[in-house]
């Protein structure tokens, strides 16, 4: 789903065996969703190579991930976490601020959901403008927020330089 490994489980785990019998050596990092993934699947990827996985968490809040119809519950944003930390994998958790018709309070409790995960790279930007929704409202508080290319302390996320090469 979304180019987003594993896409079919059982297509990812065949995969992954494939490269752990190969001993190809080579490390590789994938973008996931928290809610495709269990303990099993990603002791195979850090068996196979992969030291890093993307879980796009979005919001600490339910009604959030709601509004942006992410299909996934907070309980599976933590059970990943979890999973992939128990697995070995470094974990990168992007999470959005200021989604819009979101409150102070929302982007509180999502910066202590990010924080409570343990993430070893939580990500929280503001929702860059082009994001926000077509009510012009809506669009001048969230782009009064940042300006489009400062929204973010190294850049837009999920680019290359959020994630840095194996030490």
């Amino acid at each position: 789903r979304g180019g987003t490994f594993p896409g079919d489980p059982d297509r990812g785990m065949g995969l992954l065996r494939q490269l752990k019998a190969k001993k190809r050596k080579f490390s590789f990092y994938v973008p996931s969703r928290v809610n495709t993934v269990d303990y099993e699947l990603l002791k195979a990827m850090k068996d196979a190579g992969c030291w890093a996985i993307l879980f796009g968490a979005e919001s600490g809040v339910q009604k959030n991930l709601n509004t942006m119809k992410k299909g996934i519950k907070l309980e599976q944003t933590r059970a990943a976490v979890k999973a992939a930390t128990k697995a070995g994998l470094k974990v990168y958790t992007p999470f959005i601020i200021g989604i819009p018709g979101g409150a102070y309070e929302e982007a509180t409790q999502t910066i202590h959901f990010a924080i409570e995960r343990h993430p070893h790279h939580p990500n929280c930007p503001p929702m860059p403008p082009s994001a926000a929704p077509p009510c012009p409202p809506c669009r001048r508080r969230v782009a009064g927020a940042a300006a489009w290319l400062s929204w973010t302390i190294r850049g837009p996320p999920e680019t290359t330089h959020d994630f840095p090469t194996q030490a």
